[in-house]
């Protein structure tokens, strides 16, 4: 073994010397030009910031992953790597010399190919409605939704989710798609209203636009809401009166009571488990009640 290492300078070197862990592999370059690009296989749209990005890291001297590709008839068609060959195109287009790109077979099925750009840690990430298109031609492939999730590493319950946002209608689609609403959000929507979310979308929209802001946003489809004012007094009634006293474990006193030095009967509150008195005193408990809710609840609680 140490007599085979020795005087090695390459990989290619050790292969050939059939070094434990050490393995040649075949590596093919193709011409960028001849790659075909196969229509609607790709799950998302081509990102120019994304391309550009890439055409920086080219000119700069970066190294790109090999193109993923197969072989049919002949022809060979991307599998992988739609912005990257994107990329290279536009730079040959504007004068850089690339004659050749590497790349790799690929060799499985049409749902294995779908789910290898699911899966592929290359490239720009798929957005939910993207993903969830991908996940419907899985399904549409006979997969099971455990299936699919298994397969890209997911639970069932999200792909569930992702299906339902890539069979909802064009006109939800559409604004997640512009990012007018978040998938998320769309997907609450359209399992409360189903073919009728993207009426209630656009009017949130509309109404987010109408406050400055430009999507619509889990806040402005389920807005908080606002207490109910405070009664005033000689508009309450007796129910809110008792409601008052449970909530702050309030108790209706009456006797005599010592009042800026001066001896007084009436009524008036205490709260027992903090013992606190109410100041003054008052004609009936009504009114010792009503003149408690005006100001600020003591928030007694144990």
């Amino acid at each position: 073994m140490t007599e085979n290492i020795l005087g090695a300078v390459s990989l290619k070197v050790l292969a050939e010397r059939k070094i434990d862990g050490v393995q040649k592999t075949t590596r093919f370059q193709v011409d960028p030009r001849i790659i075909e690009i196969e229509p609607g296989f790709n799950g998302r749209p081509i990102d120019q910031e994304h391309v550009d990005s890439i055409k920086a890291s080219i000119k700069a001297g970066a190294e790109l992953d090999a193109l993923v590709v197969r072989v049919e008839d002949g022809r060979i068609i991307l599998v992988d790597g739609h912005h990257r060959l994107t990329a290279i195109l536009q730079l040959i287009a504007e004068g850089l010399e690339i004659l050749r790109i590497d790349a790799r077979q690929f060799r499985g099925n049409d749902a294995e190919r779908i789910a290898h750009m699911l899966t592929s840690a290359q490239g720009k990430p798929l957005t939910p409605l993207e993903q969830g298109l991908q996940y419907r031609k899985l399904v549409g492939f006979g997969w099971t939704n455990q299936e699919v999730a298994s397969k890209v590493g997911k639970s069932a319950n999200y792909v569930s989710q992702m299906l339902t946002l890539a069979e909802s209608n064009s006109d939800v689609q559409g604004m997640v798609a512009r990012k007018e609403v978040a998938a998320h959000v769309a997907l609450e929507v359209v399992k409360k209203h189903g073919s009728g979310a993207g009426k209630v979308l656009a009017g949130h929209l509309e109404t987010a636009r109408s406050v400055g802001k430009t999507k619509v946003t889990k806040k402005t489809v389920t807005p908080t809401e606002q207490p109910a004012p405070r009664p005033i007094y000689g508009d309450l009634l007796d129910t809110q009166r008792l409601d008052y006293l449970i909530d702050q474990k309030a108790v209706v006193f009456h006797g005599g009571k010592t009042v800026s030095g001066d001896a007084k009967i009436g009524f008036w509150l205490l709260w027992p488990n903090i013992d606190e008195t109410q100041p003054g005193v008052f004609e009936n408990s009504r009114a010792a009640i009503d003149a408690a809710m005006l100001v600020p609840d003591h928030q007694v609680s144990e």
